[in-house]
């Protein structure tokens, strides 16, 4: 009878297993983004961020992983001083990851700030572009 019962357990428990979802933690994101800091804050180079925060979005495969995500990093963002906007709104481009909202301090997580038009997509595209040209311009001169 105990044997039945083992095996009942057994059976259960790999019926349930598949469906069970890791819950996204502020630790998980902090330790993908924590590389970043220093780019973000113009304190160094770019180094392993683009790694930490492919693997981030790649965690994010719900709406829900994505609204936590969100929040972690704003309120990361918030305790963090000297954080440069406009390579925060640039670091998706720049690593290659497509997320279908603007990185903002503002950005709401519950709706996301999607980008509705075209119209954004030109402006914001030439705003980090032409920040991207003027620092090379500098850079070089």
């Amino acid at each position: 009878m105990t044997k039945i019962a083992c095996i009942a357990v057994l059976c259960m428990m790999a019926l349930v297993a598949p469906h069970a979802q890791a819950v996204i933690t502020c630790l998980d994101v902090s330790l993908h983004v924590a590389v970043c800091v220093p780019y973000l804050t113009n304190k160094g180079p770019l180094g392993g961020c683009c790694d930490g925060v492919k693997s981030l979005n790649l965690l994010a495969t719900t709406t829900k992983d994505r609204q936590i995500i969100c929040n972690c990093l704003k309120a990361n963002a918030n305790i963090i001083a000297g954080i440069d906007w406009i390579k925060a709104r640039s670091l998706p481009a720049t690593c290659n990851v497509n997320i279908p909202y603007l990185i903002s301090a503002q950005l709401d997580c519950a709706k996301g700030s999607i980008i509705r038009t075209m119209d954004d997509r030109i402006k914001f595209y030439n705003r980090t572009n032409c920040a991207t040209i003027i620092k090379r311009t500098i850079s070089d001169g």
